[in-house]
Order: C-alpha cells, then structure tokens, then sequence
C-alpha cells in the first residue's frame, strides 16, 4: 500500500463508516462519472446495486 494512503487511513475509515451510517438512515449515494470512466460507473453502479440490492 502506498505510504501516502497508508497515512489517511484513519481518515478513510471514518469517511466509510460515516457513508455507511448515513446509507442505512435512507442517504443515497451520488456517483458521477463521465467519458469512458462514466461507461466503467455505470458497470459499477449496476454491480452495487446488485450486491446492495439498490434501485439505480
């Protein structure tokens, strides 16, 4: 792992379990992508919704 992400990990964590605390109180998650990594967020918004069993 890359030292520079090895220093914000704790940071990191805190961001996921304060996404997580807010998903499951009825937040939505806004992804945005565009050009060919829009492509590639469409392929994962459509495998999160999959393994979240989300709407899009």
């Amino acid at each position: 792992m890359p030292e520079a992400v090895e220093k914000v990990l704790p940071e990191i964590a805190q961001a996921v379990d304060l996404a997580v605390v807010a998903l499951k109180a009825g937040a939505r998650l806004i992804y945005l992508r565009a050009g060919t990594s829009g492509r590639l967020g469409v392929l994962n918004a459509v495998r999160m919704c999959a393994e979240l069993r989300h709407d899009v």
